[in-house]
């Protein structure tokens, strides 16, 4: 089972690429209303405090963003294969 987020503020995060790097001048919005699940592995690319994944691929971010844009909806079965912020 895993937990289901949703964006309760729109934000923008920084690009990243295979290896973790970040693209320079490259952002990415986070809009209201994106759904994601939270992943439950610990390994992350960019060393941040959490990491969310949807159809559209993964984000990871601070802590206090997360706490402060996101709002839990409940759980769900399965995993979302994103493998890059795009």
């Amino acid at each position: 089972m895993e937990e289901k987020y949703i964006c309760v503020q729109s934000f923008c995060v920084s690009k990243v690429d295979d290896d973790g790097f970040t693209v320079p001048n490259e952002e990415k919005l986070i809009e209201k209303g994106e759904v994601f699940a939270l992943y439950d592995g610990i390994a992350y690319m960019t060393g941040a405090d959490v990491r969310m994944e949807n159809e559209n691929g993964w984000i990871e971010i601070p802590r206090d963003c997360f706490e402060t844009r996101f709002k839990k909806l409940g759980f769900s079965g399965g995993r979302h294969g994103g493998k890059e912020n795009t």
